[in-house]
């Protein structure tokens, strides 16, 4: 997902796995577990469905600054600064 500030240029990439339960009961008889982080779960693919479902949560993240939603996102989908750490001179 490519999400920004409202009003503002730029996006961020949040990564979100869309799976189906059966996926998941395939997952846990391979490799005997499921981590359930940055997923979404659906019974059925439908794309439209599943849009409005992922704006809905992610609209309802709010903050004082970007840093602090973008925070908020990454509960949902992998932010591609989740882990970043400026580096110390």
């Amino acid at each position: 997902m490519m999400v920004g500030p409202v009003g503002a240029e730029g996006q961020e990439s949040f990564d979100l796995t869309i799976c189906s339960p059966a996926a998941l009961e395939k997952e846990c008889e391979r490799d005997g577990f499921v981590l359930g982080r940055h997923r979404l779960i659906a019974s059925e693919y439908n794309y439209p469905v599943l849009r409005q479902v992922i704006e809905k949560l992610i609209n309802r993240c709010s903050g004082t600054n970007w840093p602090e939603v973008a925070a908020k996102i990454s509960r949902i989908g992998y932010w591609e600064f989740e882990d970043y750490a400026p580096e110390s001179k």
